[in-house]
């Protein structure tokens, strides 16, 4: 498992695994062909499994079509090959404001009047020209002052957010977009059914996008930006390239821009650079899902035919001089400590030898199972966590990242040098060849699973239209079997490359974090926002057909096969799709029940049996294309096993093996010490485990779960207690579940024979603490210092009484109310007031019917925007806002939903058991769907008056000290500073 600081750097990069080499006999097999249909001429690769087709119009834009009719909905992308390299280096940010603005609508939609609005739009652009050529400070605030003064007039005359509604309407599960270096990409997914309705939206969104609603707008950016500076994935990332490419813009600029930049924006600038770079030449069209090519291709050319070509001047990366020696930097921050190892390659093209290779590489070191990294140093307790990633490819260059987390005691230093000390083995190859066959298996198996969610062939064709416009998909279909072809002296030659000294070093040390500007709040007047008015564009959407869709409910005694193994239930969902299984136990006990069932779980991965190591285990599994995990929540745990199926009998023998025999050593408890210690040194480091633990003692009080299991003392552990509970686990009362191919009369013999099932269960421990929910009688505000420059309120309110009656009411309530962009607290904190970068609300049904309801409002904002934001969040609480339209939208969009929901594979299985907790045994999703037509505002109104509107409520505040002592927080109820010792019980 990976250190949360490092997922989020991966994830910050944005990597796609698909690729490969140059081969004769694949490309044999897999060639590029043509074919079409009347004008429309499209390019395919032979024995494609995806049979995706590449069109390109007149215009120049690319249109890809994917095939996937599992469910009745569609995913779009529109990408533009351009992103913040682009920027003028005097207008860094520009391409990232110009994502936020294409949601702002044209001169056709978001908009009341568009004569009218025209004018101050006007003068708002020529102001912005005279703020950014102003360095007075007086002068400037003047400007600002009219800013604001004609923004508001300007905003009488828009609707807000009105793209966001639209697509609401439609059904969208995926409004959202992103700017990249290279990229900027836009996102919907859709019914099926609304297609038609989709391609008019979407081409009029890039016929003449208005830039309205500029400064509130600009006020969200700069909240993403103090965001960013709070997270040291964004400083590493911004590290890493500035040393790496330090002569071009992946080195130079950033793509959410500095901080004087955003202060400072043009409204030229962007003009110019979306005539620039907007260009159909310049853009391609992914769709994937449930249609007829034929017919769409046709929609899509007749919609965006109006687009005219461009002159692209492309962004060229400059060449980076080898480095004379490495280079070391230091960032510092109070999160723990860790090396970085960052490696500059030569890019040789998407899919080329060298990419496939460097994933290779990455998995022969860290695939998290049976990586040399994972067996040598992070399963032994050598480092906390040691990994090599591929991270996403530059115009000339590729990144490898190394990454070394140091355990208790060790330095950032030391743990480099046990990395390093592997990487030297790859160089010799002084690995198992065995090793590499196992990850081409479970490469294998990835790819498979892939292929039941189209996201992962969307994103991997987004990916290389990105890189070389989706020429090489050829290479792409022949993944498999290319990739076989390589060998080890391969891996270790590129390692040698790889690994050279070009690369640089980052250390993040632990300490005060360096100063840091934020971007300061600039007043704002909250604009109008038109809660009820739609443009006549919007109007005219209504009369474009949408076919309906019969929705789906599942009849759950046809769907699952129930039976008994012995005196355990056994649920059963046959896969008719691919070799794939995952075999479940599932207990009705958790952490709740014995707190040191998850320390015995940990303690699990550092212990062997009288046949295996440690080590060994995780090897044999990976060689199986197999794996196992256990999961434990508060109520519940689930021992899970998963892979190919033909090697099912191994690996479950290979659990229960593991289950039976494993054994305790005083070398493993040590190690389980050292680690769980670590671990909650950490945790105190971290804004997102502080806040959970605020919530935790805020709904329960002052004995609550998360400070209760940090109550136990790693010291006091003991190595035969904890594993006499593994031993005894299977003992206790538990149902058996199976996904897979094999039939259930064959899957029940194979269970039997080597599942453990007692004639008698054991019975379940009762709660060792018996933790109950408060229901708040007063409002308190819980605070807690974190050096960070954004202030975080989270509201909290238990509510007790389940009712199934509730839940179309409240699934409404949370869609209006506090659900994305189109919510009321969305529209109201931030598009209004300017407030918050990320803010949201949900009335939260329990998982178990005995639990009580929770409301829960969040929002993230600058520390002197905090009293603004908390009586924002209160005025919405307490006085639900109206508007017809965004009810009927939400309305709308929660039954497409229900209509093209499809639940397969083991989510069937799951479905089917969450409703148990809830006391339910059919699917009610009809009652919501059908339900869900009768509500109104009325409706909504009652029930938030009922459980929300005027209520006790309890604050949890992570900010600054200077913050939260500096604050008047008595404001809003009785005020309890809470030290870490109380939040975290340690």
């Amino acid at each position: 498992m990976k250190h949360k600081l490092v997922q989020l750097f991966i994830a910050f990069c944005y990597l796609l695994l698909c690729v490969l080499p140059d081969d004769a006999t694949a490309q044999n097999k897999y060639n590029w062909k043509e074919a079409g249909t009347g004008k429309y001429k499209y390019r395919y690769v032979t024995n494609d499994p995806e049979k995706v087709r590449f069109y390109t119009l007149e215009n120049g834009l690319q249109v890809i079509l994917h095939l996937n009719k599992k469910e009745p909905r569609v995913t779009y992308k529109m990408m533009v090959r351009t992103g913040s390299n682009n920027d003028p280096a005097d207008h860094t940010g520009l391409a990232h404001y110009l994502e936020h603005l294409l949601f702002k609508g044209t001169d056709k939609f978001g908009t009341l009047n568009w004569e009218k609005e025209k004018p101050y739009l006007g003068q708002i652009e020529e102001l912005y020209e005279a703020y950014n050529h102003t360095s007075n400070e007086g002068e400037r605030k003047t400007i600002y002052r009219k800013i604001d003064s004609i923004s508001g007039i300007a905003s009488k005359y828009a609707v807000a957010n009105e793209y966001t509604n639209i697509m609401k309407e439609m059904g969208s599960q995926g409004t959202n977009a992103h700017t990249e270096f290279d990229a900027t990409v836009y996102d919907e997914n859709i019914p099926a059914a609304a297609l038609d309705k989709l391609l008019k939206v979407q081409a009029e969104r890039f016929r003449n996008p208005i830039f309205r609603l500029f400064h509130t707008e600009l006020e969200a950016v700069y909240e993403e930006k103090n965001k960013g500076l709070d997270g040291d994935e964004f400083r590493m990332f911004e590290t890493v390239n500035s040393i790496l490419y330090p002569h071009s813009n992946y080195g130079q600029q950033t793509t959410i821009g500095t901080i004087e930049h955003l202060k400072n924006p043009s409204l030229r600038a962007i003009k110019k650079y979306y005539d620039t770079y907007y260009v159909p030449n310049n853009m391609g069209l992914i769709l994937s899902g449930d249609f007829n090519p034929d017919e769409v291709i046709q929609k899509i050319d007749q919609n965006f035919s109006y687009m005219r070509r461009g002159k692209i001047i492309e962004f060229q990366q400059a060449a980076e001089p080898d480095f004379a020696a490495p280079v070391v930097k230091e960032i510092v921050s109070p999160t723990p400590e860790m090396a970085v190892l960052a490696f500059r390659v030569p890019f040789k093209g998407a899919h080329s030898k060298d990419e496939l290779l460097a994933n290779l590489l990455s998995q022969l070191c860290s695939n998290g199972k049976a990586g040399l990294f994972d067996i040598n140093l992070t399963m032994p307790q050598k480092m906390q966590m040691a990994s090599i990633e591929l991270l996403p490819t530059y115009q000339k260059y590729n990144t490898v990242l190394g990454v070394a987390m140091p355990k208790a005691g060790q330095t950032a230093d030391q743990a480099l040098e046990l990395l390093w000390q592997e990487i030297k083995k790859v160089q010799h190859g002084d690995f198992d060849e065995k090793l590499l066959t196992a990850i081409k298996n479970n490469m294998e198996l990835e790819v498979t699973m892939a292929k039941r969610n189209n996201m992962a062939s969307v994103m991997t064709l987004e990916r290389d239209f990105i890189a070389d416009r989706c020429q090489t998909w050829d290479k792409e279909s022949a993944f498999l079997e290319i990739m076989n072809t390589v060998s080890k002296q391969d891996i270790v030659d590129y390692a040698n490359r790889v690994f050279s000294g070009n690369y640089a070093c980052i250390y993040k040390r632990k300490g005060k974090r360096t100063s840091a500007t934020k971007i300061k709040k600039p007043k704002i007047t909250p604009i109008t926002i038109n809660k009820t008015d739609r443009s006549a564009f919007a109007k005219k959407l209504d009369a474009v057909p949408v076919p309906a869709t019969k929705p789906v409910w599942i009849n759950f005694e046809k769907a699952i096969s129930k039976s008994n193994i012995n005196n355990a239930r056994f649920l059963y969902v046959t896969n008719k799709e691919n070799g794939f299984f995952e075999l479940q136990y599932r207990f009705d006990m958790g952490s709740w029940n014995s707190n040191l069932l998850p320390v015995a779980v940990d303690y699990l991965s550092l212990l062997g049996t009288d046949k295996y190591s440690a080590e060994e285990i995780s090897r044999e599994f990976y060689q199986m294309a197999c794996e196992y995990s256990i999961r434990v929540s508060d109520k519940g745990t689930s021992i899970v096993v998963s892979g190919i199926q033909k090697n099912f009998d191994k690996a479950l023998a290979l659990l229960e093996h593991l289950l039976a025999n494993c054994k305790p050593t005083a070398e493993s408890l040590d190690k389980l010490k050292e680690k769980l210690k670590k671990e909650r040194a950490d945790a105190k480091t971290s804004k997102e485990a502080l806040m959970q633990a605020l919530v935790s003692y805020a709904s329960y009080g002052a004995k609550n779960p998360f400070n209760e299991a940090g109550r136990l003392q790693p010291d006091q552990l003991n190595a035969s207690i904890l594993v006499n509970l593994l031993h005894q686990l299977t003992g206790y009362k538990h149902l058996v579940t199976y996904y897979g191919p094999e039939s259930i009369l064959s899957i029940t013999q194979k269970i039997k024979s080597v599942h453990r099932i007692p004639a008698a269960f054991l019975p379940i421990p009762a709660p060792a603490v018996t933790f109950q929910p408060r229901i708040q009688e007063k409002n308190e505000v819980y605070t807690a210092d974190f050096d960070m420059l954004q202030t975080q309120i989270q509201w909290i309110r238990n509510i007790p009484g389940y009712q199934p009656s509730l839940q179309p009411g409240i699934n409404l309530f949370n869609s209006y109310f506090g659900g994305g962009m189109g919510s009321v607290v969305f529209q109201q904190l931030r598009e209004s007031k300017a407030l918050a970068y990320s803010t949201s609300a949900t009335f939260q049904a329990p998982a178990y019917k005995n639990d009580p309801y929770q409301m829960n409002a969040f929002i993230g904002c600058q520390a002197d925007k905090m009293d603004d934001a908390i009586n924002g969040m209160d005025s919405l609480i307490n006085d639900l806002p109206r508007s017809d339209d965004g009810i009927k939208n939400a309305k709308m969009s929660l039954r497409k939903s229900l209509e093209t929901q499809r639940f397969t594979d083991e989510k069937v299985v799951d479905f089917y058991l969450a409703l148990e907790n809830k006391g339910l045994t059919t699917d009610f999703r009809q009652q919501i769907y059908e339900k869900l037509g009768t509500l109104n505002y009325n409706d909504l109104k009652a029930f938030a008056d009922k459980y929300i509107a005027h209520k006790k409520y309890a604050y949890c505040i992570i900010g600054s000290k200077e913050v939260v002592e500096g604050a008047n927080l008595k404001n809003y109820g009785d005020v309890k500073k809470l030290t870490f010792e109380e939040l975290f019980g340690y």
